[in-house]
Protein backbone atom coordinates (compact mmCIF):
# COMPACT_ATOMS: atom_id res chain seq x y z
CA UNK A 1 0.00 0.00 0.00
CA UNK A 2 1.67 3.68 -0.58
CA UNK A 3 1.02 6.42 2.01
CA UNK A 4 2.35 9.94 1.98
CA UNK A 5 4.67 9.93 4.64
CA UNK A 6 4.04 11.37 8.13
CA UNK A 7 6.68 14.15 7.75
CA UNK A 8 4.97 15.96 4.45
CA UNK A 9 2.87 18.73 5.12
CA UNK A 10 -0.57 17.69 3.84
CA UNK A 11 -0.62 21.28 2.50
CA UNK A 12 2.20 20.18 -0.35
CA UNK A 13 -0.26 18.45 -1.86
CA UNK A 14 -1.98 21.41 -3.44
CA UNK A 15 0.94 21.95 -5.76
CA UNK A 16 -0.36 18.46 -6.90
CA UNK A 17 -4.01 19.92 -7.90
CA UNK A 18 -5.59 18.03 -4.63
CA UNK A 19 -8.11 19.95 -3.32
CA UNK A 20 -8.77 19.61 0.91
CA UNK A 21 -11.66 18.36 1.38
CA UNK A 22 -14.02 19.18 4.68
CA UNK A 23 -17.01 17.42 6.71
CA UNK A 24 -17.29 14.74 4.32
CA UNK A 25 -18.87 11.53 4.67
CA UNK A 26 -15.93 9.12 3.69
CA UNK A 27 -13.33 11.05 5.92
CA UNK A 28 -10.85 11.27 3.28
CA UNK A 29 -8.51 14.57 4.05
CA UNK A 30 -7.51 15.78 0.08
CA UNK A 31 -9.00 14.73 -3.33
CA UNK A 32 -7.33 15.01 -6.81
CA UNK A 33 -10.35 13.88 -9.17
CA UNK A 34 -11.10 14.12 -12.71
CA UNK A 35 -14.67 14.20 -13.96
CA UNK A 36 -15.30 11.61 -16.92
CA UNK A 37 -18.62 12.32 -17.94
CA UNK A 38 -22.24 12.05 -16.35
CA UNK A 39 -21.29 10.31 -12.96
CA UNK A 40 -18.23 9.02 -14.09
CA UNK A 41 -15.12 9.93 -12.84
CA UNK A 42 -11.51 8.78 -11.29
CA UNK A 43 -9.96 9.81 -8.06
CA UNK A 44 -6.73 9.72 -6.41
CA UNK A 45 -7.70 10.26 -2.40
CA UNK A 46 -5.85 10.62 1.02
CA UNK A 47 -7.43 9.05 3.73
CA UNK A 48 -7.67 9.92 7.44
CA UNK A 49 -4.20 7.65 8.24
CA UNK A 50 -2.95 9.35 5.04
CA UNK A 51 -2.88 6.02 2.77
CA UNK A 52 -2.90 6.66 -0.94
CA UNK A 53 -6.37 5.09 -2.62
CA UNK A 54 -7.48 5.27 -6.42
CA UNK A 55 -11.09 5.28 -6.93
CA UNK A 56 -12.80 4.73 -10.52
CA UNK A 57 -16.40 5.14 -10.94
CA UNK A 58 -19.36 4.53 -13.30
CA UNK A 59 -16.76 3.68 -16.14
CA UNK A 60 -17.37 0.19 -17.98
CA UNK A 61 -13.77 -0.15 -19.10
CA UNK A 62 -10.26 0.78 -18.20
CA UNK A 63 -9.21 3.84 -20.88
CA UNK A 64 -5.82 3.87 -21.32
CA UNK A 65 -5.46 7.53 -20.88
CA UNK A 66 -7.25 7.31 -17.43
CA UNK A 67 -4.28 4.58 -16.56
CA UNK A 68 -1.42 7.04 -17.88
CA UNK A 69 -2.56 10.41 -15.94
CA UNK A 70 -3.30 8.26 -12.58
CA UNK A 71 0.20 6.81 -13.05
CA UNK A 72 1.73 10.44 -13.82
CA UNK A 73 -0.13 11.29 -10.60
CA UNK A 74 1.44 8.70 -8.74
CA UNK A 75 4.80 9.24 -10.39
CA UNK A 76 5.06 12.81 -9.37
CA UNK A 77 4.25 12.33 -5.69
CA UNK A 78 7.04 9.25 -5.74
CA UNK A 79 9.68 10.96 -7.23
CA UNK A 80 9.29 14.34 -5.21
CA UNK A 81 10.01 12.14 -2.07
CA UNK A 82 6.00 12.24 -0.66
CA UNK A 83 5.11 8.80 -0.46
CA UNK A 84 6.01 5.89 0.88
CA UNK A 85 5.16 1.96 0.53
CA UNK A 86 3.75 0.17 3.98
CA UNK A 87 2.57 -3.20 4.85
CA UNK A 88 -1.04 -3.95 5.59
CA UNK A 89 -3.00 -6.36 6.11
CA UNK A 90 -6.78 -6.18 5.10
Amino acid sequence: MLKIKDNVNLKELEKYGFIKLKDNYRKHKYSWKRELDKGSYYELYINKDNELHICIVGSDYWELRICHKLQDKLFDLIQDGLVEKVEKWI
